[in-house]
Order: structure tokens, then sequence, then C-alpha cells
């Protein structure tokens, strides 16, 4: 639910609702951010991940780089923007080397593959609307 309230806020336009995003995301990442690194850390040490973790962390991921991307004007000068940004890199190089490992797993539809390319895409995102917050983010790597 909160990912798809989050994807309809992060369609606004107009400058009011766009501060109110403003206003939300902190305590919103405030509040999820460490549940979504736990969860990292949890897919990270795993070698075989059930889909219904994958689809639980398709939704999280969605929510923490939504907030990322639409929830902060400048997000490089937030104290922890940069290191959240680094952690979105990690996390999608952890889904690389877990989908290079594991290629029976990515199948079309999949919440792996779906988990994939989300993050992928908001990386990206994040690298259009936000590079100075890629200073410690290492990627070169």
């Amino acid at each position: 639910l909160l990912h798809y309230i989050l994807k309809e806020q992060s369609t606004k336009r107009l400058m009011a609702m766009k501060k109110e995003t403003h206003a939300i995301a902190p305590v919103i990442l405030d509040r999820i951010g460490a549940v979504w690194m736990a969860l990292n850390e949890h897919l990270a040490a795993q070698q075989q991940v059930e889909s219904s973790l994958w689809r639980f962390s398709r939704y999280l991921d969605g929510c923490v780089t939504i907030l990322l991307n639409v929830g902060y004007p400048h997000l490089h000068a937030v104290a922890t923007g940069s290191d959240l940004v680094a952690v979105v890199t990690q996390k999608l190089r952890s889904l690389w080397t877990y989908v290079m490992a594991n290629p029976s797993q990515v199948e079309p539809g999949s919440w792996l593959l779906k988990d994939f390319k989300s993050v992928l895409k908001a990386w990206g995102n994040l690298l259009k609307n936000h590079p100075l917050a890629f200073v410690r983010a290492d990627v070169g790597q």
C-alpha cells in the first residue's frame, strides 16, 4: 500500500505538492530505512531466496528509491544522502551477483527480475536527478 501511495505522490507536478513530498520523505525513510537495510543484509547472506521475499524486496526497494528520487530536492545536501545512494548502488550490485549466480530463478515475470529492473531504473533516475549524491557511491567498481 505504501508503495502505491508513494508512486502516486511522486507524480505530483505542482510545487506545493512536491513540498509535501519533501516534508514527509525523511520521516517515512527514517521509519522504513532500518527494515530495508536488514532485508538487504538478509538477502545478501542467502543462497536461495523464495519468490515471496523477492516480492517484499521489490516493494520495499521501490518505496526507498521513490523517496530518494523525489523526496529530497537536493539529496547531496542531506547528511546521509550519499550513504543512502551507496547502499542503493550496493543493492544493485548484490542483485546483479544473485542474478548471475542463479539464472534459473530469472524467468520473465519473476519477482527477482522485477526487483532487479526496478532498482536499475531507480538507480539511473538517481544518477540523473541527484548526481552530486554519488560522491561516495563508488560507482567506478
